[in-house]
C-alpha cells in the first residue's frame, strides 16, 4: 500500500500556531518529503500547533525558544511530553534527513 503525503485536513483545523506557522509549514513539507506517512506528519503537526499556541498563549518570542522554554511545556500536566522534541533534536532531525 503506497504511503500517502496528503496531511490530515482535521490536524491544520486544531490551534493556531501563531508565528510558528511558516517554520510549521516547511517541517511538514521536509517531513513529507523524506516519505513520512500523512498520519506521522500529522502527529508531528499536531505537537507543533499545540506549541505554537501555547507561546502565544504565554507570550514568549520566536527567539526566545530554547531548551529551557521546551521544558517547561513539556512540565504541563497532562501533555504527551515525549512527543514533545527540543529544539536541538528537532534541528538534528531535520539535519539528518
Amino acid at each position: 500500500m503506497p504511503k500517502s503525503t496528503e496531511v490530515l485536513p482535521e490536524c491544520t483545523q486544531l490551534k493556531d500556531p501563531g508565528k510558528l506557522r511558516p517554520f510549521l509549514e516547511a517541517f511538514t513539507s521536509r517531513l513529507l518529503n523524506l516519505g513520512h506517512t500523512r498520519l506521522t506528519v500529522s502527529s508531528y503537526e499536531a505537537s507543533a500547533r499545540h506549541f505554537g499556541q501555547w507561546l502565544q498563549s504565554t507570550k514568549i518570542a520566536i527567539t526566545e525558544i530554547d531548551d529551557d522554554v521546551v521544558r517547561a511545556l513539556r512540565s504541563i500536566e497532562g501533555l504527551d511530553w515525549k512527543r514533545v522534541h527540543a529544539p536541538s533534536e528537532t534541528r538534528t532531525a531535520i539535519k539528518a534527513g
